[in-house]
């Protein structure tokens, strides 16, 4: 068994778009999901998910780094298929992907680089 899992991980420097967009999370509360103690971690802190030992042996694990960089518009694009987004209602939606675009280009000229790390555990059953 494979699981392949995409984390949202620190850039290890200030987490400068992450801490700056987080009054406008809180704000609107995508999906309820919102979170003031949530904190990215670094890829070193990324663990394997867990598997049912009883059934299966864990026997590889490793976290991948991944940056990939957005214009404000591919961002909000992005965001707006995640089901946090998607269960907001329009209204709310709408201003909250508005503010979210507003802040990319207007604080970060149009331009962020979001640092993910994918996970890979492999487990093979007993």
């Amino acid at each position: 068994m494979a699981i392949i899992h995409t984390h949202h991980v620190s850039d290890e420097a200030d987490d400068r778009f992450y801490y700056t967009s987080q009054p406008i999370y809180k704000k609107y509360n995508p999906g309820d999901t919102y979170d003031d103690n949530e904190v990215l971690h670094r890829l070193v802190d990324i663990e394997p998910n867990s598997v049912d030992e009883s059934l299966f042996e864990p026997v590889f694990f490793r976290a991948y780094s991944l940056f990939v960089q957005y214009s404000a518009e591919e961002y909000v694009q992005l965001i707006s298929t995640f089901s946090p987004t998607i269960s907001m209602q329009p209204a709310s939606r709408i201003e909250f992907l508005s503010e979210i675009k507003d802040l990319i280009a207007d604080t970060f000229d149009d331009r962020i680089q979001k640092h993910y790390a994918m996970s890979l555990t492999i487990a093979k059953k007993k």
